[in-house]
């Protein structure tokens, strides 16, 4: 459960909303996405409407397929539990699996899809704006350590 959560966090985290920023705001983190960042990217209305529309898909596809994995998730625990068939067992964390792969592919479509909404320039300055985030945290994270 807990690595079906996780995923579905990292999913919406690191893809739903590619290169999210955090920023402290009066003890509140305020979440950053590409959208926080239209004028320095220079985004036009009609690349930020095209990305809203591919995260909106990939929204409601990550919803459905949450729930799916929910439901699997339920019947394989209840499964267990009875002390079920084990061929019904791998059946179903056959499904699981199956489903968490398809989260990880339509992820990476989905952002590629919003890449190619970018112009060259456009993707290289986020690329380097979220490159310049990841070395941030990595630095705080080792100053806490």
């Amino acid at each position: 459960m807990r690595s079906v959560r996780l995923l579905l966090a990292l999913v919406f985290i690191f893809s739903l909303q590619p290169g999210v920023f955090a920023q402290e705001k009066a003890g509140q983190n305020k979440i950053k996405t590409i959208f926080s960042y239209k004028k320095e990217l220079g985004l036009t209305e009609k690349q930020v409407a095209d990305m809203t529309s591919i995260l909106g898909v990939f929204q409601k596809y990550l919803t459905d397929k949450g729930e799916e994995l929910r439901q699997l998730r339920l019947k394989f625990n209840g499964l267990v539990k009875q002390k079920a068939d084990l061929k019904l067992i791998k059946e179903i964390i056959a499904q699981i699996s199956a489903a968490q792969a398809d989260i990880s592919y339509t992820d990476i479509e989905t952002s590629r899809k919003v890449e190619g909404v970018l112009t060259p320039a456009q993707l290289k300055k986020w690329n380097g704006m979220q490159e310049a985030y990841r070395k941030e945290e990595a630095q705080a994270r080792q100053l806490k350590q």
